[in-house]
């Protein structure tokens, strides 16, 4: 966590050309490179992948058990 820690707050003193598009940012990130050729945000940009993919909300899953409630009965 620690590793993680330093990678978010050395990230801000890169400028970065995407700074709009979440997804397109983190892919800018990820493919970083410095002059020796080492990528230093490997565990941040793992870490970011992981939470994007998360669903930032229910209400699909409990609009699908109204629907289903609305045609199924209790029989």
């Amino acid at each position: 966590m620690d590793k993680v820690n330093h990678q978010w707050n050395n990230v801000t003193s890169i400028k970065w050309i995407e700074r709009i598009n979440t997804t397109k940012f983190w892919k800018e990130v990820d493919d970083y490179v410095d002059a020796s050729g080492n990528n230093h945000f490997n565990e941040l940009c793992k870490l970011s992948k992981r939470i994007i993919v998360l669903p930032f909300s229910n209400a699909d899953v409990e609009r699908l058990f109204s629907q289903m409630n609305i045609v199924k009965s209790k029989l």
